[in-house]
Order: structure tokens, then sequence, then C-alpha cells
């Protein structure tokens, strides 16, 4: 898969942006994330943003590490299924 998808993305993503915002700069990761998937993550779309598999994702979160713990941290489980902040993810991956 080439970049041409993600490109034409990135420019339909600043192309919704209000003037106001436009002038404010770049997006941030947090603002992108947001745009694009909404407060939360399922673990489908966060192993595709870590360019993971959902099964590897699981696996490396029952690990230990800073890392880790950071990310679990963001958490949310409702009933049997798993969410992750959007926020507290794009604050984490800022951190790395």
């Amino acid at each position: 898969m080439g970049l041409e998808p993600l490109i034409e993305k990135q420019v339909h993503l600043e192309g919704d942006r209000s003037g106001a915002e436009r002038m404010k700069g770049p997006m941030t990761a947090e603002e992108t994330l947001i745009k694009q998937y909404g407060p939360l993550l399922n673990i489908y779309q966060l192993a595709g943003i870590l360019d993971r598999s959902p099964d590897g994702l699981h696996t490396m979160l029952r690990s230990s590490g800073e890392w880790v713990n950071k990310m679990n941290a963001t958490r949310l489980k409702s009933g049997r299924r798993l969410y992750f902040r959007t926020v507290e993810v794009a604050d984490v991956l800022g951190n790395r």
C-alpha cells in the first residue's frame, strides 16, 4: 500500500478545519486521532495505529514495563469490550 491514501486523508482532514484552526498551525497528534477515531479507540484501531495485530497487542499489554503500564492506564472496559481513551493514548505515544 502506498502513501497516496494517507496523503489524501491528511489533505481531507486539513480541509475540514475552520480558518481559525488553520491559523494555529498543523494539527497535533491528539487532534488528528480524535478527528479520525473519536474519544475512544477499540483494540483493533489501537493495533492499527501501532502497526500490530490485535492478538499481538493483547499479548504486549499483558507484559510489564513503563510504556505498557502507561498504555494500560488509558484502558476503559465496558462489559467484555476494551477501549482506550484517545487523548491519553496520544499523550503516551507523544512521550515515547
